[in-house]
């Protein structure tokens, strides 16, 4: 939905026409396991209180997440 002066539309309308030409796009959490972020040779940041034993690093990258969607 867009407004008057919308000042994302720009934005909206490349979105649209990467889309339409084949591109995709992806949202990544920012917590890994530490175990996935080392398999890409990168340290993370350690998460003194994590949310689960899985999600306890925060990456520094993105490949890994990207690496596994694909």
């Amino acid at each position: 939905m867009q407004y008057a002066n919308d000042e994302e539309a720009p934005i909206t309308s490349l979105k649209h026409y990467l889309s339409s030409i084949g591109f995709n796009q992806s949202y990544n959490n920012s917590l890994e396991d530490l175990e996935d972020v080392k398999l890409f040779g990168k340290s993370g940041i350690s998460v003194m209180n994590p949310s689960s034993e899985r999600m306890n690093t925060l990456r520094i990258n993105s490949p890994p997440r990207i690496a596994k969607e694909s």
